[in-house]
């Protein structure tokens, strides 16, 4: 079996498994809630005072809120990742044990998220550079970033391992599984933007037909109900690929709950 039609039918399996155990997918709408109030948190004290803060509060104010919404990212995403884990064991996954899993590695959580912005903010600039090697360069390193990291989450979530050894058994594991990295990496990309197209031209197809305002307004509402719900199943569906991808590389464990999706033949040429 080749590493598409692998990916293929690991996002196949792992839809079985959201199916079978929706309530993983709270996670990503804890995340996208949890988002929002600390925006309006950060943002409110400078958008409804009459005193405008300098350029220097502004950036601090930016740093502080990207720092945050990172942190708010990854500790839902790990909680996801640990109940993504209890499901593939057979087992019942649940949003509280998810919350505690996260909770008792936040200081490791934290570290990383400092250190992945810190790394996107050295790459972007790089990727800003008039220098078109330099460009060029900054647009690879990117690449590769995502990749190593792309299992470091599951790693940090369900291993016993510090930060700075994380990145390391990341890209040993994705030594062991490139093919699906990469696949599972882009596949998640073009498949979320194809369905969030095709159901938004479909509202909108249909709302033409009726005309109206009342229908336009209806159709920019549901519009954005479809990406949301695009987003949050594919966001749930991505962490499951990736702790499945996770426990077969680390663990050579094929989960039962993944029915009769067989990856030794693909790993083994890995």
């Amino acid at each position: 079996m080749g590493y598409w039609a692998t990916t293929f039918m690991m996002f196949k399996a792992s839809w079985r498994v959201l199916r079978a155990q929706p309530r993983i997918s709270a996670f990503p709408i804890l995340s996208g809630l949890t988002v929002l109030l600390v925006a309006t948190a950060f943002l409110s004290p400078v958008l409804f005072t009459a005193h405008r803060p300098g350029a220097a509060t502004w950036v601090l104010l930016f740093a502080g809120c990207l720092l945050v919404v990172t942190m708010v990212t990854t500790f839902f995403k790990a909680a996801l990742i640990s109940q993504a884990h209890t499901a593939l064991c057979g087992e019942r996954a649940g949003i509280g044990a998810g919350l505690v899993a996260a909770g008792r590695r936040w200081p490791r959580l934290l570290t990383w998220s400092v250190l992945t912005l810190t790394v996107s903010a050295v790459l972007r600039a790089i990727e800003g550079h008039a220098d078109f090697a330099l460009r060029f360069l900054g647009v690879l390193g990117e690449i590769g970033w995502n990749l190593i990291a792309y299992l470091v989450l599951p790693v940090l979530t369900l291993e016993d391992v510090t930060l700075r050894d994380a990145p390391k058994r990341s890209a040993d594991l994705l030594r062991r599984t490139w093919g699906e990295n990469i696949a599972g990496y882009a596949g998640l990309s073009v498949l979320g933007v194809i369905a969030s197209a095709a159901g938004v031209a479909a509202v909108i197809g249909l709302g033409s037909l009726v005309g109206g305002d009342t229908a336009l307004y209806v159709c920019v509402l549901l519009s954005l109900a479809w990406v949301l719900l695009v987003t949050v199943v594919l966001a749930t569906l991505n962490g499951i690929y990736q702790t499945a991808l996770y426990r077969f590389a680390a663990e050579a464990t094929v989960s039962p709950a993944l029915g009769d999706l067989d990856l030794r033949e693909s790993f083994a040429h890995a």
